[in-house]
């Protein structure tokens, strides 16, 4: 019935309407406007089967309401009843209860051009009022605005896949009839909004963990749609500085806006060089960080003593580090000796360095050109020679021979598990004798000073 309203007109005011049409048309109006307020207070129900039925219903209103606006405007454009956009964000933003379920339900709606441009806009306003309120928002609150903009997916206008801008929009408040008027897409405005977002977010007081995924999401999601991201910058430049697992998420960001986007940073490799810790082996990230590392030292314009000093670093954290993460340090070696054939000197070790005592490189140094890692050697990886797993043994003897001819892709690696390495030296098939004993048996005589070996020999002495 609303909606048969809504298409026939009867709430839309028109100067010729005599005082009882007017009155009328009041009256509706006010019972529609009953009704959407109605709607808006089941969505916020427990019952996820309320809370569905109601977005839908309320989602056709404003479908309707759109195409059949209630107040006519001087220039006949577009219209969008917005109030139902904040009425429905208000109920997801919730500051006490987890919304996941319902603004996974919502998604659907955000994929329409039309609707994320307002939903941009409507949370915009709402995050800029609160600065200018000086208003601190709760954890639940910040948690359920980064649901919300996890499901919105910006076309990228860095990298690849850049935005096409013939590429057609999917829009949810459409007509059949070319006479209406449709939504007009205006992408600056829409990347503003975004940008605004983001940067008013990541200034609020955050928890360890929001923290943490917000610069993962900032690095792979906004980096790449915003027009600015160096005003990202500071962001990940402290989060950079802080150390330990955080510096290990905000490095992917650093990485892009130093390689993408020209920024400048000084001690950037120092800083890097510093995160060389034991602890790196069994952080979460650990594939990450060493596949970033990588990149970073794929330049053949680096200092020949800064390559020196990750290779030497590198080599001795893996002394003691676990079988998956050795493999991914070799690698790690390998190719930054392949990219700098100076260091082949370091393959070579001195009589006078087989010792911890006697190697001259300095591990609690954190400044890499005064750690002296070029007088060194790479004496750990010959150490490795000898290691338990013979897969990780003979990685390590690539030091004895020539340098590869390409660099070894450490992709191929960086998810590997003790489970993997276990495996595969169990399908291995053994062609050589292996010894079970320290000394060649004869008959059923034991090892030497053995007293049941003794047993035989009597039985022997017996028979004969």
């Amino acid at each position: 019935m609303t909606v048969h309203l809504l298409k026939q007109g009867y709430m839309v005011k028109e100067k010729t309407d005599s005082e009882a049409e007017e009155k009328y048309k009041s009256w509706l109006l006010e019972r529609y406007r009953e009704i959407v307020d109605s709607r808006l207070k089941q969505v916020a129900s427990d019952d996820f089967d309320v809370f569905q039925a109601n977005l839908r219903c309320l989602m056709d209103f404003l479908r309707h309401e759109s195409l059949y606006p209630i107040h006519l405007s001087e220039d006949n454009g577009f219209h969008f009843p917005i109030d139902i956009i904040n009425g429905i964000l208000k109920v997801l933003l919730s500051t006490i209860e987890d919304k996941k379920e319902a603004i996974s339900r919502f998604q659907e709606f955000v994929e329409y051009e039309d609707v994320k441009h307002y939903v941009l806009k409507c949370l915009n306003d709402l995050l800029k009022d609160m600065t200018a309120e000086n208003y601190e928002p709760s954890e639940m609150f910040i948690k359920n605005l980064l649901g919300v903009l996890k499901f919105i997916h910006m076309r990228p206008i860095h990298g690849k896949k850049r935005h096409n801008e013939h590429e057609e929009f999917k829009l949810f408040c459409v007509d059949t009839d070319p006479a209406k008027p449709k939504f007009h897409m205006k992408m600056n405005q829409l990347r503003k909004y975004y940008t605004n977002i983001w940067l008013i977010i990541i200034k609020f007081n955050l928890s360890i963990s929001i923290y943490k995924n917000l610069l993962t999401l900032v690095s792979e999601e906004v980096l790449p749609a915003v027009d600015k991201p160096l005003l990202f910058a500071d962001f990940f430049l402290e989060a950079y500085d802080k150390g330990g697992p955080i510096s290990l998420l905000a490095l992917n960001g650093v990485f892009q806006l130093i390689h993408k986007f020209n920024l400048e940073y000084p001690d950037f490799y120092k800083k890097l060089y510093s995160l060389f810790v034991p602890d790196v082996f069994h952080a979460k990230y650990r594939a990450r960080f060493f596949f970033l590392a990588d990149i970073f030292m794929s330049s053949t314009y680096l200092s020949e003593y800064l390559a020196a000093a990750f290779v030497k670093r590198t080599s001795r954290l893996c002394l003691s580090a676990p079988p998956t993460g050795i493999r991914i340090a070799l690698q790690f070696i390998g190719n930054i000796m392949y990219r700098h054939p100076g260091l082949k000197k370091m393959m070579h070790c001195p009589e006078d360095q087989t010792e911890l005592g006697s190697d001259p490189y300095i591990m609690e140094e954190r400044d890499p050109a005064k750690c002296r890692a070029i007088e060194s050697s790479l004496w750990e990886v010959k150490t490795l020679q000898s290691h338990l797993i013979p897969k990780i043994a003979d990685e390590a003897k690539f030091i004895n021979k020539d340098l590869p001819k390409v660099e070894w892709f450490l992709g191929d690696i960086l998810e590997n598990t003790l489970e993997e390495i276990f495996e595969a030296e169990a399908k291995q098939s053994i062609t050589e004798k292996v010894p079970i004993n320290f000394e060649k048996p004869v008959g059923f005589r034991h090892s030497q000073n053995e007293c049941f070996g003794d047993c035989f020999s009597l039985l022997n002495v017996i028979k004969l």
